[in-house]
């Protein structure tokens, strides 16, 4: 179980760093992602609206649980 849930807090976080956004860590099971920093971004409630979707979608290829 700790290895499901580890594979599924890095695919999070390397979904929200593919935004943009600064990850700062995860606490318990949540992620701290911040958008707009250190560079600001213009749309970056919009940007942070998308990665949060793009986070709730099954990977089509997930990779194996060791």
């Amino acid at each position: 179980m700790r290895a499901l849930f580890e594979r599924y807090l890095s695919t999070v976080m390397e979904t929200f760093t593919d935004e943009g956004a600064a990850v700062d860590r995860g606490i318990g099971d949540q992620v701290l992602a911040v958008f707009g920093v250190p560079l600001p971004l213009e749309n970056h409630s919009l940007v942070a609206l998308n990665a949060a979707l793009r986070a709730r979608e099954p990977r089509a290829s997930p990779r194996p649980v060791s």
